[in-house]
């Protein structure tokens, strides 16, 4: 064979290697591409919270029921977030404060029937269905009587729920 014929034969199979090389990277990286995609998905449909119950108690404590819409349990922990939309006693201003799970928000009670269990402030919480986590919010100014609160709960996957109660 001459020299021609083993220097084409040989760029031949280094052509097929990095092609084939190629090809698996794309299919690997398809693949972890899915995977992922499929993941968040699943993981976006497990949060539904709705928000039901609110309360207010001295102008400064927000009481509310936190309960899951969905299938899969919803999960409390130091990435959920609260906002408390209201009007304060001091200013004309509507005010709005994120409050951060185990510093300014807490849940202190999951009721599952009739049962109410305690719960310890800033302990992460799975809410399945059907049960409801008892959560206290509490804002730094008062709010004034007779005006509007609005609660925002987001989790860490984006899921909303809202909730509109007038302080009287």
């Amino acid at each position: 064979m001459s020299t021609a014929a083993v220097a084409t034969v040989a760029t031949i199979a280094i052509a097929m290697i990095v092609v084939l090389a190629t090809v698996a990277n794309f299919v690997v990286t398809y693949v972890t591409t899915v995977s992922k995609i499929l993941e968040l998905s699943r993981e976006y449909r497990r949060s539904l919270p709705i928000i039901t119950g609110a309360s207010i108690e001295g102008g400064q404590r927000v009481l509310f029921n936190v309960t899951s819409l969905g299938p899969e349990p919803v999960v409390i922990d130091s990435t959920a977030t609260l906002l408390v939309d209201y009007q304060p006693v001091e200013g004309s201003e509507r005010v709005v404060e994120v409050l951060s799970y185990g510093v300014s928000w807490y849940v202190n009670g999951l009721s599952i029937g009739s049962i109410v269990y305690p719960v310890a402030p800033g302990t992460i919480i799975e809410v399945k269905p059907g049960a409801t986590a008892r959560a206290v919010a509490v804002v730094s100014r008062g709010i004034a009587p007779s005006s509007v609160v609005v609660l925002v709960l987001v989790d860490r996957w984006g899921a909303r729920a809202e909730y509109v109660i007038t302080y009287t």
